[in-house]
């Protein structure tokens, strides 16, 4: 059986400055990959959420499957600086959890690897940090 690993990124951020950055990484992504960044999702009290979506071509030794891992890691290098949470999601095939109906033992099994939280992000207040 193939070995699987699905990797996603969740980010709920607030504010026009903190969603103006992420479409702006977007729009700085390659063609062929921009589609793997979804967003904005708007939600209520200037909430907007994106996901970066996993590509599956790392299963297939794609050529692309570098260019997303690299995306990524830029991604989450950048989800620090804005106002909101994220997190880094795995979803991998772990051995040992459960039999199927042809006797294979494994799982599919979702890990969070990173998450965050600006350190402006104050709950309720909605502000950002102007400071430059």
């Amino acid at each position: 059986m193939p070995y699987e690993r699905h990797e996603v990124v969740v980010a709920v951020v607030v504010g026009d400055k903190s969603r103006d950055a992420i479409v702006a990484f977007r729009e700085a992504m390659p063609e062929q990959v921009k589609s793997l960044l979804i967003g904005p999702v708007i939600g209520m009290n200037a909430y907007y959420s994106f996901a970066l979506m996993p590509d599956g071509a790392g299963e297939f030794s794609h050529s692309l499957s570098p260019v997303v891992d690299e995306w990524r890691e830029k991604f989450l290098a950048l989800l620090p600086s804005l106002l909101g949470d994220w997190v880094h999601v795995h979803m991998t095939e772990e051995e040992g959890a459960w039999f199927d109906d042809q006797g294979d033992e494994h799982a599919f099994v979702p890990r969070i690897v990173t998450s965050g939280s600006s350190q402006h992000f104050r709950g309720d207040t909605h502000t950002e940090n102007t400071d430059e």
